[in-house]
C-alpha cells in the first residue's frame, strides 16, 4: 500500500475522534467556545515544536498567514452552518473535496489514472451510502442555507490544500508551522464568538475534569496531530491522495461512537465502509507512478 493512503488512514482517524470528543465537550461548553477552546490547545501544543522554525521573512509570513486565513474559514462556517442545520449530511458534502482535488488536478494538465476515478467515484459513494441513505429515511437533508456554508467550508478546506501543496513545493516549510499557522489562525478569528457565546450560554459549575480532558484531547489529537499528519500527507503525495481522508472519516467516527458511545452499526454501514476503504485505496494508487518505481 502507498505511503499516502497510510497518512490518510491516520489522518481519518485522528479527525474521526473529533466529533465523539465533542459531543462531551459540548455538554458544558457552547459550540464556538468549544472551537475556540480546541484551537487554543492546538496552537499551545505546537508552540515548542515551530519556535526555532518560524521564518521571519516578512513575504514568506504573509503568505502563511493568507493560507491559514483561508484554512480557518472551513472550521469557523462550518460551526455557524452546525448551528442552522444537519450535522449528518456534513460528511457527504465534505466527500466532494478529492472531486474537486480531481478535477482541479485535470484543468491543470495532470492526466488521472482510471484507478483514481474509479476511487473517487467508489469512495464517494461508500461515504453516501454510510451517510445519505439514513438521512433520508429520516426525511432530513437539513437547511439549504446550512448545507451552502458547509459547502464553501469544504470548497475553503479544498483551496487551503492545494495552497499548502503549493507553498510547500516552492518553499522548505515544515508541517508543523503550516498547522501551527492554521490553529493559530483560527483561534484568533474563533475567540470572539466563543468568549460571546460563553458569556451568554456558559454555566461553568457543570465543567468537571473529565470535559477538560476531552477537549484537551480534542485539540492535541484531533486537531494540532490531524493538520501535521494532513500537512505531512501533502508534502510527499498530490491534493487528491491528501484529502482521501473524508472517505474514511465517518468510518472511524461510527467506529469510535460504537466503542465510546455505545452508538449501534448497521449493515448499511459496514457496505458503505467497505466501499470507502475500496476507494480511497483505488484512489491513491497510480499505475504509473508504480511502473516509474519498478
Amino acid at each position: 500500500m502507498s505511503m499516502s493512503f497510510w497518512y490518510a488512514l491516520i489522518a481519518a482517524a485522528l479527525g474521526g475522534a473529533v466529533p465523539v470528543l465533542a459531543k462531551f465537550g459540548l455538554e458544558v461548553f457552547p459550540s464556538f467556545t468549544l472551537n475556540s477552546i480546541r484551537f487554543f490547545f492546538a496552537s499551545l501544543c505546537l508552540i515548542p515544536f515551530v519556535f526555532g522554525k518560524l521564518s521571519f521573512d516578512k513575504n514568506l509570513v504573509k503568505k502563511l498567514i493568507l493560507i491559514s486565513l483561508v484554512g480557518s474559514a472551513n472550521p469557523i462556517l462550518l460551526f455557524i452552518a452546525l448551528n442552522v442545520t444537519t450535522a449528518s449530511v456534513t460528511p457527504l458534502i465534505y466527500a466532494s473535496v478529492p472531486l474537486m482535488a480531481a478535477i482541479f488536478a485535470t484543468s491543470k494538465g495532470k492526466k488521472l489514472s482510471t484507478h483514481q476515478w474509479l476511487g473517487v467515484s467508489i469512495g464517494f459513494l461508500g461515504v453516501a451510502t454510510v451517510v445519505l441513505l439514513p438521512v433520508l429515511q429520516k426525511n432530513s437533508l437539513g437547511s439549504l442555507g446550512g448545507n451552502l456554508l458547509i459547502m464553501i467550508a469544504a470548497v475553503s478546506f479544498f483551496a487551503y490544500s492545494e495552497l499548502s501543496k503549493k507553498i510547500q513545493t516552492s518553499h522548505t516549510i515544515s508541517p508543523l508551522v503550516l498547522s501551527f499557522f492554521l490553529a493559530f489562525s483560527s483561534l484568533i478569528l474563533s475567540l470572539p464568538l466563543g468568549i460571546l457565546s460563553y458569556i451568554n450560554e456558559g454555566d461553568p459549575s457543570k465543567i468537571t475534569s473529565f470535559h477538560i480532558l476531552a477537549s484537551v484531547f480534542n485539540g492535541v489529537l484531533g486537531t494540532a496531530l490531524f493538520y501535521v499528519v494532513y500537512q505531512k500527507s501533502l508534502q510527499i503525495s498530490s491534493t487528491l491522495s491528501a484529502t482521501l481522508f473524508v472517505f474514511l472519516q465517518p468510518i472511524f467516527t461510527s467506529l469510535f461512537a460504537l466503542i465510546i458511545l455505545q452508538e449501534q452499526i448497521t449493515p448499511l454501514f459496514m457496505v458503505g465502509g467497505i466501499l470507502a476503504v475500496l476507494g480511497a485505496k483505488l484512489a491513491s494508487t497510480d499505475p504509473k507512478e508504480k511502473k516509474k518505481l519498478k
